[in-house]
């Protein structure tokens, strides 16, 4: 994860904070979203992973319906081949840079 996000602030000059969150204080506004989506779920059989969509959209009417975008898998990037990393690890004191084209 640590190497996709680096490279996503690479390619677009963005910065980017993660945060960690504490056990217990991990209420984010996402948590309402996630909710409703769990609610219209509940007592659904869902045959499609298309149907997700549907039923996210469904899940709040106002003041707007969720939005929801389709990805294909030429959206997704496998990071299981270090070619696409740029650090080995990232544990503290161990981070080891490991020099690789971008592109």
């Amino acid at each position: 994860m640590a190497n996709a996000l680096f490279r996503l602030a690479i390619n677009t000059g963005v910065t980017i904070a993660q945060k960690f969150l504490e056990k217990g204080h991990t209420q984010m506004e996402c948590d309402s979203v996630h909710n409703s989506i769990e609610c219209k779920l509940k007592g659904r059989e869902i045959t499609l992973s298309s149907q997700y969509a549907l039923i996210s959209k469904e899940a709040r009417k106002k003041p707007f319906p969720y939005e929801v975008h389709y990805l294909n898998h030429n959206f997704f990037i496998t990071f299981e081949t270090k070619d696409l990393w740029l650090y080995d690890s990232i544990r503290p004191g161990g981070i080891k840079m490991t020099l690789r084209s971008l592109t």
